[in-house]
């Protein structure tokens, strides 16, 4: 199941620059577009058909204090069905493969998908955390942010994305919230293994499942599954004890405690208590292609629509945390964009 990291954004007028209706004739030539009616309308415009934006990111090269200009990729999948959008963005890097005996570097482009929901009170943007980016979605945020920064600055726009993370490290209200607001269960709840840096004080039986885990290249140590004909994992009995390996993910950086919900996908807990969900992969495929059918009088949508619908109540818990920074994380994988 895929794993998205989850941002706001704002839409606001740039320090010192024009109006946006100030903008608006430059905006006319340039889209070949009636004037739009809002700022929201303006940044949706660059989505309203599937197409390929090159982002223009200029970066410092060398320790003369050049700079340089690199092209990111950013193929607009689904176009604006709803004020929600899917792209795709393309990294930047190398990768190495042995040829006679010599290393031989290859351009390598991994991407991740991203989902913007444009909708009015919602300006979310949620990105894939994948092989993209070294895993770090931050950096594609800033990407996706200077990028269309430059194309908005016509219209004397800017957008400002921010990380999303939990007000409280407590494990539980996120899973209360969840199965009480979507009248939802928890089908299995999974330890995972991210595999990236050292154990602080984990001992005994976790050093031991660590060292497999890390011995045979896994990625999950522990699934407590609910029995068949049982709707649901017993929550009330194992609440202490999930409640103490919380604990240790939270202090140990290297696990995640993955809960998976019978509808609304899954939410992943741990040292980075940025808002982290997965969705299943058809919900994402099936996107601009299939129509699901509402009883309850409103107009078809899809399940896309109805999970960002979701994502927007729990986000409502969750507290924007700055700016983005080129760096801001640390690590020996972590490299910059």
């Amino acid at each position: 199941m895929p794993i998205f990291n989850f941002y706001r954004f704002e839409n606001k007028q740039v320090d010192n620059g024009p109006s946006f209706f100030a903008a608006e004739e430059a905006a006319e030539a340039r889209f070949n577009q009636g004037k739009y009616q809002s700022p929201r309308e303006c940044f949706g415009s660059f989505f309203t058909s599937k197409q390929r934006h090159q982002l223009s990111i200029m970066k410092s090269h060398g320790s003369a204090g050049a700079y340089n200009h690199e092209l990111y990729n950013c193929d607009v999948v689904v176009s604006a069905c709803q004020d929600v959008i899917l792209l795709e963005l393309e990294s930047n890097g190398t990768k190495t493969t042995i040829e006679n005996k010599k290393r031989i570097k290859h351009p390598n482009h991994p991407y991740c998908r991203v989902i913007i929901d444009n909708r009015e009170g919602y300006q979310i943007v949620a990105i894939e955390k994948n092989a993209a980016f070294s895993g770090d979605t931050d950096k594609a945020a800033l990407v996706l942010q200077k990028g269309f920064n430059q194309k908005l600055s016509v219209y004397g726009r800017e957008i400002v994305i921010q990380p999303l993370h939990k007000k409280t490290t407590d494990f539980w209200p996120v899973v209360w919230d969840i199965r009480k607001k979507f009248n939802d269960r928890v089908r299995f709840i999974k330890l995972d293994f991210r595999g990236e840096g050292e154990n602080k004080s984990a001992d005994g039986l976790m050093a031991l499942i660590t060292q497999l885990a890390r011995k045979g290249d896994c990625a999950a140590l522990l699934e407590l599954s609910h029995k068949p004909g049982s709707p649901e994992i017993n929550l009330q009995e194992l609440h202490d004890d999930l409640t103490n390996i919380a604990a240790i993910c939270l202090n140990e950086g290297i696990f995640d405690l993955t809960v998976h919900f019978a509808h609304f996908g899954c939410y992943r807990y741990g040292a980075d208590i940025m808002a982290q969900f997965g969705i299943e992969e058809e919900a994402i495929s099936s996107f601009g292609v299939e129509l699901l059918s509402c009883f309850d009088g409103n107009s078809p949508t899809f399940a896309l629509i109805q999970w960002m619908d979701k994502m927007n109540e729990i986000l409502k818990d969750y507290a924007n945390t700055g700016i983005l920074q080129k760096g801001r994380k640390k690590g020996p994988r972590r490299k910059a964009c």
